[in-house]
C-alpha cells in the first residue's frame, strides 16, 4: 500500500492530535518512517523553533524596563494625593 493511501486511511490518527494539519501530518510521516522515535524527533523539530522564539521574545520584554532605569511606576500620580 502506498503512502498516500495510508495517510487517507488514517484521518483519525491525525485528527485526534491538537494543532495545525501540517504538524499532524509531519508527525504522522515521522511515525510511518521511524515509528515513535521519528514522531518524537519530527514533533520536537516542529515545535522547538517556535518555543525558543517565544522564550527569547519574552526574556527580551522582561529585560527592557531594567535597561531604561528600572520599572516605571505608572500610578505615580496617586502618590501626590
Amino acid at each position: 500500500m502506498d503512502l498516500g493511501r495510508q495517510i487517507s486511511r488514517r484521518p483519525s490518527a491525525c485528527a485526534a492530535r491538537p494543532g495545525p494539519l501540517a504538524a499532524q501530518l509531519a508527525i504522522y510521516l515521522g511515525y510511518v518512517h521511524y515509528r515513535t522515535l521519528g514522531a518524537g524527533l519530527v514533533g520536537t523539530a516542529f515545535v522547538l523553533p517556535s518555543f525558543l522564539m517565544v522564550m527569547v521574545f519574552g526574556a527580551g520584554l522582561a529585560i527592557v524596563p531594567f535597561l531604561h532605569g528600572g520599572v516605571v511606576n505608572e500610578f505615580q500620580w496617586l502618590d501626590d494625593w
